[in-house]
């Protein structure tokens, strides 16, 4: 069997129907995992060259040279089709048009806008208000759960639920909101920090955060967390780069607090994975890149400050269990403690 990679190799067929029915494809569906796109691609070209081609044929080389032929194409356009891995392994909840569980090293396509941001993202569905509300649940992310100490970057579904409300506005005001004629409305309070518009009745929150699930913006875990899609991170990129690593005037580069921190070994964005165990070092690692690094034996240390690297500092929904073993753990000494006490009390008397 001749495969496609062996008729063309590095060589670039141009921009021709086989790239835009390709395109079209990811138009209809946004995101695809490279197992998916594979048979997508197959049929492309059995039609296009009038010969049969099968999914085995194609190669993650063949896929992302016709990415590169659409991306020339598309670019001026503001779009480009990009990829990353899945940070985790078989979330609860996964994309709509997903037909398997993924694994850690899922390559994962998206068709996103390159300068987009979340108000015109979610402008088309969703309401000025509900976007003041997302906007909120993600400064919970990536501000509130997200500081030197926890690096959790996703958010319970319950806690999501009290940013329903804009702060200090009363809970009278809760109603359902009215689509705006177009998306001023919803730019003009992103750029009030999503601080404006009107409360969220708890039915709408709940259906506006499911609807994100659905979409593939956001991603639930088993223990009930939020935290953003690949596909939101890849489309959302500049946006929280600009949004959350904005630097406080006064201070100084080297040593203000980047929220927003890119893996170590294959540079995209870390919301899942393994940090640092000094608290001033930026080092963050995706879990299986951090496997990867680390694989061939040697010493275990930070490929920047030399701190050892204990695989147990982690980024994530597991840096709040780890909160919550600590505070359990002060918790039964404090209780050992004041038995202790109460024990040595009792002798005296």
């Amino acid at each position: 069997m001749v495969t496609m990679s062996d008729d063309y190799g590095d060589v670039d067929r141009g921009y021709d129907n086989s790239h835009k029915a390709f395109l079209q494809a990811f138009l209809a569906r946004s995101v695809m995992t490279l197992d998916e796109a594979k048979p997508i691609l197959a049929k492309i070209l059995s039609a296009h060259d009038d010969r049969e081609t099968l999914p085995d044929d194609i190669t993650a080389t063949d896929i992302q040279s016709y990415i590169a032929t659409v991306n020339a194409a598309i670019s001026p356009l503001d779009y480009e089709i990009r990829h990353t891995h899945r940070q985790t392994a078989s979330p609860t909840t996964n994309h709509p048009t997903s037909t398997q569980q993924p694994s850690p090293r899922t390559l994962i396509y998206a068709l996103v806008n390159t300068v987009s941001d979340l108000s015109t993202q979610l402008a088309t569905t969703h309401s000025p208000d509900d976007i003041a509300f997302v906007k909120r649940v993600l400064d919970d992310m990536f501000e509130k759960n997200n500081t030197p100490k926890r690096e959790t970057m996703a958010v319970k579904g319950i806690d999501a639920l009290r940013n329903r409300r804009p702060p200090n506005a009363p809970e009278t005001q809760a109603q359902t909101p009215r689509r705006s004629e177009g998306g001023e409305g919803a730019m003009t309070q992103m750029a009030n920090g999503g601080s404006g518009g009107t409360a969220l009745t708890v039915d709408r929150a709940e259906k506006v955060l499911q609807g994100l699930v659905e979409e593939g913006w956001f991603e639930k875990s088993r223990a009930g967390f939020l935290s953003l899609s690949p596909r939101a991170l890849m489309e959302l990129r500049g946006w929280l780069y600009d949004t959350y690593n904005e630097a406080v005037e006064g201070e100084e580069e080297g040593e203000r607090w980047v929220r927003i921190k890119d893996c170590e070994g294959c540079k995209d964005i870390v919301t899942i994975g393994q940090r640092c165990a000094n608290p001033d070092c930026l080092v963050r690692f995706h879990n299986f890149c951090a496997q990867g690094f680390f694989r061939n034996g040697a010493a275990k240390n930070c490929p920047r400050c030399q701190t050892e690297w204990t695989g147990q500092d982690f980024v994530g929904q597991e840096a709040a269990k780890g909160m919550a073993a600590q505070r359990r753990q002060r918790g039964q000494r404090v209780g050992r403690g004041q038995a202790s006490a109460e024990a040595v009390e009792s002798e005296t008397e």
